[in-house]
């Protein structure tokens, strides 16, 4: 009986070294340190960063208009310091002192009162875009980060593709997934991406 087992495990192991023969391994944490994860993950800061800059504009600028603070926006992105977003800052900051002082004003006249509910309107408005902006960015920056991610997927799953078919391997799989025996193909696929690139 012990004969047996063993012949059987004898088998079973000629037949998993066989086709671990046949098995590729990619060590995917290296394959995030070439230049193109490099640039997609470059490309995805700058994105963050427009995103940041255009919330914390409309943060700070709730008494402007929307198209006030599109303009804000579109000026700072060009220029944070020019005149132009400079005085739409310095409009935001009178509206908010003129809000401040009517507000303490008791009892305001009529026209006093419509300046507040105008102001105040103004503020709801901005606070209620910067929550649908914020929203829309989120699900922007996702759908960003899945396209990149995925084209960056296709050109490694290409590469390895070829890299395979010059190694007659038949599986790659990713280097957590495999403890031993198998054809490590990572400097392959590296140094086919960078000379596609």
């Amino acid at each position: 009986m012990k004969k047996i087992i063993t012949a059987v495990l004898l088998v079973a192991f000629a037949a998993a070294a066989a086709y671990a023969q046949n098995v590729g391994v990619l060590d995917y944490e290296k394959v995030q340190d070439t230049p193109l994860f490099q640039s997609i993950a470059a490309d995805l800061k700058a994105v963050d960063a427009d995103f940041t800059r255009e919330i914390e504009l409309r943060t700070g600028n709730v008494y402007l208009t929307e198209n006030e603070i599109l303009e804000l926006i579109g000026e700072a992105a060009k220029n944070p310091n020019s005149e132009r977003a400079k005085a739409l800052q310095e409009d935001n900051k009178k509206r908010e002192k003129e809000f401040d002082s009517l507000s303490q004003i008791n009892p305001p006249s009529d026209e006093q009162k419509t300046r507040i509910d105008e102001l105040s309107n103004m503020k709801k408005k901005s606070e209620a875009n910067l929550g649908n902006v914020r929203q829309s960015m989120v699900k922007k920056m996702d759908q960003i980060i899945m396209e990149k991610q995925n084209a960056f997927d296709a050109k490694i799953a290409e590469v390895c593709k070829a890299v395979a078919a010059e190694k007659k391997l038949t599986v790659v799989v990713m280097k957590s997934a495999v403890i031993f025996g198998v054809t490590v193909i990572t400097q392959q696929v590296l140094d086919k991406l960078q000379s596609s690139l």
